[in-house]
């Protein structure tokens, strides 16, 4: 099982973009990771239309060349200089990375950024918030759940990551995503309690049955401490946050199904509806729904 060696840290220079540093040094302290910072932008001196480029590193050829090449180049050192500025203030010394400019948006480029620089997680600070604008669009942290090939963490405020109790959302699949178990069995070592979590909200399960494949769960993955938790609730946003706030859950893990850009547009993931919901650090996984 791959460790997590590279962490992505996507910085825009608000205060929001800095919570998700600070939980990414946490992490990679724990898991002896490098931080990478990157920021997406605009050109905003070229003459030509912008065409996102095939390739994760460099310059767009579509506007090599052209008048305002000089001053997009001078756009990105600048804010090159800005990121190793933040890199080298926030980060210790032996977890620093390398900090990345890239031309062009989440949407059009994360995917093959975070497979190219062979990412492992992405550590994104979000507000939260879910304002009239952002409505069908998606905040800048939705974005990156959606298009990232790699599991994302939400952080929304700037308090130290409180780790003593993990809570894990399952839906009593045989699996758990591969950087979720990881995640789960390296802070079990550290002193974690794992919290696995499934609510109910169909009568076609007894709460039996949803116990005894959350404690299969735990054996096939040799986790020890750990607790279930199964609650019948309409819906399950309701039940994952309320046992969050009994348990003081300091993260929460779940996986999110790959759905179509349309349906992901209308109406967002789980995932995403608890990030808004909650301020604590939620980590989310995609998979592909067999």
């Amino acid at each position: 099982m791959k460790s997590i060696q590279n962490i992505l840290v996507p910085i825009d220079f608000t205060e929001e973009s800095y919570y998700g540093l600070k939980a990414a040094v946490q992490l990679a302290e724990k898991f002896n990771s490098k931080i990478n910072l990157f920021h997406f932008y605009l050109p905003k001196s070229t003459v030509m239309p912008y065409q996102p480029r095939n390739t994760a590193l460099g310059v767009s050829g579509a506007v090599r060349g052209t008048l305002g090449y000089e001053q997009i180049v001078k756009e990105k050192e600048y804010l090159e200089a800005n990121l190793r500025s933040a890199l080298k203030e926030k980060v210790p010394e032996k977890l620093q990375g390398t900090v990345y400019v890239e031309p062009g948006t989440v949407s059009d480029t994360i995917g093959i950024f975070t497979k190219e620089l062979d990412a492992d997680l992405i550590v994104s600070g979000t507000s939260g918030s879910r304002s009239v604008l952002e409505y069908f669009g998606g905040n800048h942290t939705e974005n990156i759940i959606r298009k990232s090939n790699v599991p994302v963490i939400a952080v929304s405020d700037e308090n130290e990551l409180a780790l003593n109790n993990v809570l894990v959302a399952t839906d009593l699949s045989k699996t758990i995503p591969n950087r979720i178990f990881e995640i789960c069995k390296v802070l079990e070592q550290m002193g974690s309690a794992i919290h696995l979590v499934n609510i109910i909200t169909t009568e076609l399960i007894a709460e039996e049955e949803a116990v005894k494949r959350l404690h299969n769960l735990a054996k096939k993955f040799d986790l020890e401490n750990y607790e279930v938790h199964v609650r019948f609730k309409d819906k399950e946003i309701k039940g994952i946050l309320e046992i969050a706030s009994e348990i003081e859950a300091g993260l929460i893990l779940m996986k999110t199904y790959k759905k179509s850009t349309f349906w992901s547009f209308m109406t967002g993931s789980l995932a995403e509806k608890i990030t808004r919901k909650t301020e604590i650090p939620i980590m989310v996984e995609k998979v592909h729904k067999k």
